[in-house]
């Protein structure tokens, strides 16, 4: 997509609540990241982007430190950010979230809206992740839980490979039956979102 393009979808969501340089993390590693920046830039906003570091932890401590009002990135980033800072007992001071627009099912948005204290906003402009059904089913599955944090699934000769990344002492739901399965606690010094790892 143009960034004069970007930058006018993304405005029209934006210009109902930014204040001028007010300060929006930008939840996207990269050039989707750097796109994002120049269009809140453009509407008159400070973005505040990433680094190198894409650690849940790093991720958190932006979104601390900064004191970001807004942020805009995909709904199980921001879901598994307002999860860290609640089991890290960090406050956050974002009032407003922009999701990519149809994509986030309705109860992971009322669960960032309620966890976050902010108001959702849907801008069609920005990048989506795509999921198959099987995905969604498993994202309601395990990611609905305030115990688990992240997850992954691998297609293998020998069936599907699943990854559980949770909190340490959370409840946890059955988790389904698959080939393989890795359960395991967040490591804060090495964690990083599944989607946004190197393929």
């Amino acid at each position: 997509m143009e960034q004069a393009t970007l930058e006018r979808l993304l405005s029209d969501k934006l210009n109902r609540f930014l204040h001028r340089q007010e300060r929006v993390l930008i939840c996207a590693p990269g050039q989707a990241g750097e796109a994002l920046a120049e269009a809140v830039e453009g509407c008159g906003g400070k973005p505040v982007t990433l680094g190198a570091d894409l650690r849940w932890k790093s991720l958190l401590r932006l979104a601390f430190s900064s004191r970001a009002s807004a942020v805009i990135g995909s709904a199980e980033i921001l879901l598994g950010l307002r999860k860290v800072a609640k089991a890290t007992m960090t406050p956050l001071f974002i009032r407003n979230v922009v999701l990519p627009e149809g994509q986030s099912p309705g109860w992971m948005r009322e669960d960032i809206s309620r966890g976050l204290d902010c108001r959702i906003w849907e801008a069609d402009a920005l990048p989506r992740e795509p999921l198959d059904e099987g995905q969604t089913i498993l994202q309601e599955r395990l990611l609905s839980w305030s115990g688990i944090l992240d997850f992954r699934i691998r297609q293998t000769e020998s069936g599907s490979d699943l990854e559980v990344v949770s909190f340490s002492g959370e409840k946890l739901p059955r988790l389904p039956s698959c080939a393989k399965l890795t359960l395991r606690s967040w490591d804060p010094e090495r964690d990083i979102p599944f989607c946004w790892e190197i393929r």
